[in-house]
This record gives C-alpha cells, sequence and structure tokens, in this order.
C-alpha cells in the first residue's frame, strides 16, 4: 500500500494535511525472471563488500529500503543469502578473475606473488595468496587468488608446497617459472 499526503486548505487559509492511500495490485517478479536473479546477486555483493552479517536481509530496516527501491521484488531470508547466493557469487567471481588473468597475463613481463597467514577464532590456521602485476593498460592489479587451510602444515616444507600447490593453479607461463624459482629455493 501506497500513501500518499496532499495539502488542502481550509475556510482559514491554513494548510492541512491528510493522507490519502492508493491500492496497487504490482505483480512480483518471478524467481526464475533475469531481473530477480540480477537483483539477488547485487543485494549479496552488498552485504559482501559491507562485511554485514547475511541477517542484516532481516532487519526492518532493510526490508524497508528494499521496498522503497523496488517493490515488485521480494528478498531473500538470511539463510537462501548464505546456502544458495554465497556460492553463486563466489563462482561468478570466480570465473570473471579466470577471464580477467588469462587475457592479462600473457602480455605481463613479471608477476609477483605475496601470502598472508592468519589464524580464526577458532584456532584455525589459514594461508592467502595474492597476485600483484601491471596490465598492458598500466594499471597495477592485485587479486587474492586462494585461502586455504594451513592444519597439518607445521613446518616450512609444508607451507612452501602449499603455495607452491596454489601457484601452479595459476595459468601462465609466469606461474611455472615462479614455482621453478620457489622449489630452488626451498
Amino acid at each position: 500500500m501506497q500513501k500518499e499526503i496532499e495539502a488542502e486548505e481550509s475556510d482559514s487559509g491554513q494548510k492541512r494535511t491528510k493522507k490519502i492511500s492508493k491500492k496497487r495490485n504490482l505483480k512480483k517478479f518471478e524467481d526464475d525472471a533475469l531481473i530477480k536473479k540480477r537483483f539477488d546477486l547485487d543485494v549479496m555483493a552488498f552485504l559482501s563488500n559491507c562485511s554485514l552479517p547475511y541477517s542484516f536481509v532481516e532487519t526492518r530496516g532493510f526490508k524497508h529500503f528494499i521496498k522503497i527501491l523496488d517493490s515488485k521484488y521480494t528478498l531473500r531470508d538470511r539463510h537462501t543469502m548464505s546456502h544458495k547466493l554465497g556460492p553463486l557469487l563466489y563462482q561468478n567471481l570466480h570465473v570473471v578473475l579466470e577471464e580477467v588473468l588469462s587475457c592479462e597475463l600473457p602480455h605481463c613481463e613479471s608477476v609477483s606473488f605475496s601470502y598472508a597467514e592468519w589464524t580464526s577464532r577458532a584456532n584455525h590456521g589459514y594461508l592467502s595468496l595474492n597476485i600483484h602485476y601491471i596490465n598492458p593498460k598500466f594499471q597495477l592489479r592485485k587479486f587474492s587468488l586462494y585461502s586455504r587451510s594451513t592444519e597439518r602444515k607445521t613446518d616450512d616444507q609444508g607451507l612452501a608446497s602449499l603455495i607452491s600447490s596454489m601457484i601452479s593453479t595459476v595459468k601462465g607461463d609466469i606461474a611455472c617459472e615462479f614455482i621453478c624459482i620457489l622449489l630452488l629455493l626451498i
């Protein structure tokens, strides 16, 4: 139901407002409609980019905001966001990253890899591999390629082999050259 406020003058010259309500029978988007799927992924990207929990989609304020944006859209619940749309967004980003790397890496003279280690609250170790390079348009590029568990990789050899296996999955001759250098250093 959409409400409008209309001003009308009374006999004394003062303006008063009265609410006029109009009912609209708006048809909701079908679940398989392209615009609905795109909207779902955009909401998921918003949550990810802002580091918001999935439960944010169930807050009254966010529901109201989405209703104002497009009242034909039906917001998904947090379980759908986390179990269906999260993995779908990850797959889409992975495909795009593969396309970008396959187009740009063959034209790069060199790349750099960095890694970061961290521990979760549950005291599980993880390692993240990043790639850095300058593309043919002279733009600095940095992507996080992979994150892997470091459980059972307690020594330097174990971490080096994990890094090497992560790099070997990167397409291109540059990765192969880097792996050879890494293995020589071990």
